[in-house]
Order: C-alpha cells, then sequence, then structure tokens
C-alpha cells in the first residue's frame, strides 16, 4: 500500500540540506557510501602505519565525517534534520560516559599501554558517533537513504562471496588488500579458521563470528531492498540477499546463526500474512540449498546448539562470571576506563556486556544497551507513525537488524571488532534517517522511488 496521490500534494519536500560537504562530489551520501566499501571490504588489521591501531581507513573516514557534521552544526542557516533528537541523545551519552572514564582514568597512574588503548577507545567512539550523525542529519531523501542502502547490501555480497571462496577453495581473496600501498597489517588474523571439519570463513572481517553477525545484520536491509526498490531489475535486487544469507551457515559461527534467527524472526513478525507463505518456502530453499551442496554444515550448526552445554567455547564464557564480578566491584558504577582490559593482559571476555560494565561501569552499561538497541527503536518509531508500505517494511527491516546487534553482543565483545562496531554506528544513522525523514513530512513519508511501494 502506498501513498495516494492527494496524500503525495499534501506532503512537504524534503528539505535541502546544507551539509558543507554536500556538492555532489562529495557530499554526505558519497562519503557514507565511501565508509562503507572501506569498512566491509577493506579488513580491519589493516591501518595506516603513522595512525596506530585506530586508523583504518574507515575509522578516518567516521573522523572526518565527525569533523563534516561539526562545521553543519556551526554554520548559519538551515543545514541539518535537528529533530533527530534520539540519535544525538544516545551518541551524546555514549560519548559522555567513555569521556567520564577517560578523564578519572588519567587522574591517577596506569600502565601506559592501557592509556593508549584507551586513547584508541575514545577515537574510536568519535569516529562512530560522525558516521551516525552524518547519517541521521544529513541525508536529504529516501533516494539518499536507498542509495547509501545499496551500497551496503553490495558491499555484505561481496564480502559473503569472499567467505564462499575460503569456505569451498580455502583461497583467501581478502588478502589482495595486502596489496594496497598505503596501508599496512597491524596484526596477523587467519582469514580461515576449522571447526568439525569445516573451513570457518571470515571474508573481509577479523574473525568468523564478526563475519556471521554482520552477515545476519545486514540480511534485513538486503531483503527489503530486493522486495521494494523496484527501479533495478530482479536480478540485482535478489542476488545480493541470495549470497548473504548463504553467508549465515558458512561461518560456522553461533552468534551468526543466533543473529540472523532472530532477524528474520522480526522480519517475519512484521510481513502481511500472504506474504509469509513465500517467506517460509525461500528460507526453506536456502537450507535445502545447503544441505544438497555442503553435506554436514547443517548437522555441525544444529549440534553447536544441542551441545553447548559442554562446548569449551560456551564454558569458558561462563566461567568468567567470577572474575567479572571482582573487576566490577573494584568500581561499579563507572567502571576501571575505556578500553583499558586488555585480553592478552587480563582475559578475554566473549560478551560486550561484561565487558562494558567492567569498562564504563554500570551507568555505561546501561548507555551501551540503548545504544545497541536504538536502531530498533527508531526503525519500530518510523514503522508506527506510517502507513506506507515501503517505510514500514524499511523500519522493520532496521528492527531487526538492531534486535540482531544487541543479541550477538551477548555472545561476543562485539566492540573489539572493527567492522561489527561501525557497522552499529552505520545502522543507527540510517535507521535515524528513516525516523527523521517520516517526522519532518508528518504522518507520511514521501515515496521518490517509482512502484516501490507496490512490491505486494
Amino acid at each position: 500500500m502506498g501513498v495516494s496521490a492527494p496524500d503525495r500534494a499534501s506532503v512537504a519536500p524534503a528539505p535541502k540540506s546544507g551539509c558543507p560537504a554536500e556538492r555532489r562530489r562529495l557530499g554526505p551520501v558519497t562519503v557514507l557510501q565511501i565508509y562503507v566499501v572501506l569498512l566491509v571490504l577493506i579488513p580491519p588489521s589493516l591501518i595506516f602505519g603513522p595512525l596506530g591501531g585506530v586508523g583504518t581507513p574507515a575509522n578516518v573516514v567516521g573522523l572526518g565525517a565527525l569533523l563534516l557534521w561539526g562545521l553543519a552544526v556551526l554554520t548559519p542557516g538551515d543545514h541539518l534534520r535537528r529533530t533527530v533528537v534520539p540519535v544525538r541523545v544516545i551518541l551524546g551519552l555514549l560519548v559522555g560516559v567513555n569521556l567520564l572514564g577517560y578523564t578519572l582514568l588519567n587522574t591517577r597512574a596506569v600502565p601506559i599501554d592501557e592509556l593508549l588503548a584507551s586513547d584508541r577507545m575514545i577515537l574510536q567512539v568519535l569516529s562512530w558517533g560522525g558516521v551516525a550523525l552524518l547519517a541521521a542529519e544529513c541525508l536529504r531523501d529516501r533516494d539518499d537513504l536507498y542509495r547509501v542502502l545499496r551500497t551496503v547490501a553490495v558491499a555484505v555480497a561481496v564480502m559473503s562471496a569472499v567467505a564462499l571462496i575460503q569456505f569451498y577453495a580455502g583461497y583467501s581473496l581478502a588478502d589482495l588488500a595486502d596489496l594496497i600501498p598505503v596501508l599496512q597489517r597491524n596484526s596477523d588474523v587467519a582469514a580461515v579458521l576449522a571447526r568439525d571439519g569445516f573451513r570457518r570463513p571470515a571474508g573481509t572481517a577479523t574473525h568468523p563470528i564478526e563475519f556471521g553477525c554482520v552477515v545476519a545484520m545486514a540480511l534485513p536491509i538486503a531483503l527489503h531492498l530486493a522486495r521494494f526498490d523496484r527501479e533495478r531489475p530482479k536480478l540485482r535486487r535478489w542476488l545480493p540477499p541470495a549470497v548473504i544469507a548463504i553467508g549465515v551457515p558458512i561461518a560456522v559461527s553461533r552468534s551468526g546463526v543466533l543473529g540472523a534467527a532472530v532477524a528474520m524472526a522480526v522480519v517475519f513478525v512484521g510481513l502481511e500474512p500472504k506474504v509469509r507463505p513465500r517467506a517460509v518456502a525461500a528460507a526453506s530453499a536456502v537450507v535445502v540449498f545447503m544441505y544438497a551442496t555442503t553435506p554436514g554444515l547443517l548437522g555441525t550448526i544444529r549440534n553447536l546448539f544441542l551441545n553447548a552445554g559442554s562446548d569449551d567455547s560456551i564454558t569458558t564464557r561462563t566461567s568468567d562470571y567470577d572474575v567479572v564480578a571482582d573487576f566490577v566491584r573494584q568500581s561499579p558504577w563507572i567502571g576501571r576506563g575505556p578500553g583499558t582490559l586488555l585480553p592478552t593482559k587480563y582475559l578475554y571476555l566473549d560478551n560486550q556486556y561484561l565487558l562494558s560494565v567492567i569498562e564504563i561501569g554500570i551507568v555505561g552499561l546501561v548507555v551501551v544497551l540503548a545504544y545497541l538497541l536504538t536502531t530498533s527503536f527508531l526503525g519500530r518509531g518510523a514503522r508506527h507513525r506510517s502507513t506506507d508500505a515501503t517505510t514500514r517494511d524499511l523500519g522493520q527491516a532496521f528492527a531487526a537488524a538492531g534486535i540482531a546487534g544487541a543479541v550477538t553482543a551477548f555472545t561476543f565483545d562485539g566492540f573489539s571488532f572493527l567492522m561489527f562496531g561501525g557497522f552499529i554506528a552505520l545502522s543507527i544513522g540510517l535507521s535515524g534517517a528513516l525516523w527523521n525523514m517520516q517526522r519532518s513530512h508528518g504522518r507520511e513519508l514521501a515515496d521518490p522511488l517509482p512502484a516501490a511501494s507496490a512490491a505486494h
């Protein structure tokens, strides 16, 4: 169901954005597209050497995005969509709680390696904030939003295709990124691991867990574009989600499968009843395809959950609780300092929430949980206030991606993985853009995409 002709006439056009970066050559859309490509397709272990561990190409662009957004704020005129209160509030809280911990950390004697790690974390959070704010406040209309979303779907599909080659052939195309002359490898990361006789590909991510979680969050977005972005040919719309969907099981990751299952459940609930049988048929086709082409893989994934109680990767996680409690008791409210729980020095924590409560305290834990759920809140808010089928489905897709990210953060230290952390920030910004467009246009979001709302 789309917006009727009279409704369209009554909808105010999107206000022109005056962001300093927006000159069509290097506007907010282009900056965000560059960020997506660098985030997803350049391994996070490759950095600009002089900048250290935080100097990944994506992080540099994120800090540049923060500068562009700041210039827009300081430039007189109606340059930004200033109604995006939720995005500013949650990012202000995230930056604030980290800066508070950072300030208190620097008032006492701390080993230099922990101070440097805290420096990196602050820069990382600022980079995420720049991406989220530029996306939320500088994208003008749904055409801009869709251009970025298309780049997300294609980039993640390419990463999934790289993982497919790793899975079946054992060859990593991601190693070709080492040929980029201005970048150097910050750490040695195995692109292909093993589990129960299967290769576990990481694609261009740091680890198969990160790869599995990112494709799980991207899948709802790619499916939305396949159904509603009808300006493009059917093959170009449906190929990315198909490749991304196959990427979920080949990661052989409990976290990735869990994230994808949660995301698809949220998407399924938001579908019209007449569409649900086709969704079940499509999911069944993927399962049959994997069963036919890769014997034993589905059984291995099933055993990951059935044998979880005796799995070393699970028992190791739960055995850390007493140690975590000791750290929390030392500074329960504000933590020991952002980024200071070095895994090589203290312990590895496969749970972002436990890591957050140690580093930035109970207050920080609440902020992190709200931050991870912001994409879902904004997506559901846009869906709730709209009767346009395209807007409602995109809002549900963002809700699915956000909930998947929040759930998988229980299973690994997500913010330590730069692609996962950057994807969360990007999702917040894009869902904030949708929320704001819907709010600024009254009760409906103008649909600049012909026939997009006729997908049903």
